[in-house]
């Protein structure tokens, strides 16, 4: 969406294999570049502000997107300390640093980001290949140490984030959901 501006779709549903969501609307831009990155084709990115509508299980072990899930689907979940942004989710929990932080739940991403004046820096540096909605780029990062964090009811998540001179860009992603299943339902994340 930096070469070419994203455009706005009106629209009054949104159907998603079984499930049709109300929506005011739809952003359209082109994703032709995540093909390369994830390997297959990319339709589109199913945002927060429509999986918090309707109750479901995201489990990336399984590959799984489970829409209203059975109570049998719902069992073993335990609730995060969250903030609820409306359209988005932030764990809120402390670094091992001992800094409160909140981190945006976003299971579209690689890899878990952390600003690097919030964890301790592990000696390895990485170089990768970056692709998001915006573009590509090749990078080096700093590794963080792995560590535990408390997540409330919910219990620990244990992190290696890659860590980042951006201030706030602090998120969970899909490595370190892959051990794990969430459930949304309505202003609610849950972790099994």
């Amino acid at each position: 969406n930096v070469a070419t501006p994203p455009k706005f779709v009106e629209a009054k549903t949104l159907a998603v294999g079984e499930v049709a969501f109300a929506t005011k609307g739809l952003m359209a831009l082109d994703l032709a570049h995540l093909r390369r990155a994830v390997g297959q084709q990319v339709d589109g990115i199913l945002g927060m502000n429509h999986l918090r509508e309707n109750p479901c299980v995201i489990s990336l072990k399984r590959g799984k997107l489970i829409w209203d899930p059975s109570d049998g689907e719902r069992a073993g979940f335990h609730p995060l300390k969250v903030r609820d942004r409306g359209t988005t989710f932030e764990v809120l929990t402390v670094t091992p640093t001992g800094r409160p932080v909140a981190l945006l739940v976003d299971t579209g991403s690689t890899f878990t980001f952390m600003d690097e004046t919030l964890w301790p820096a592990a000696e390895e540096t990485v170089k990768m290949g970056t692709a998001d909605v915006n573009a590509r780029a090749e990078r080096s990062f700093r590794r963080g140490k792995t560590a535990a964090v408390d997540c409330g009811k919910g219990g620990k998540l244990t992190i290696a984030p890659v860590l980042t001179p951006e201030r706030n860009r602090n998120q969970l992603g899909s490595d370190v959901f892959r051990s794990h299943d969430l459930l949304i339902d309505g202003g609610r994340l849950e972790l099994r």
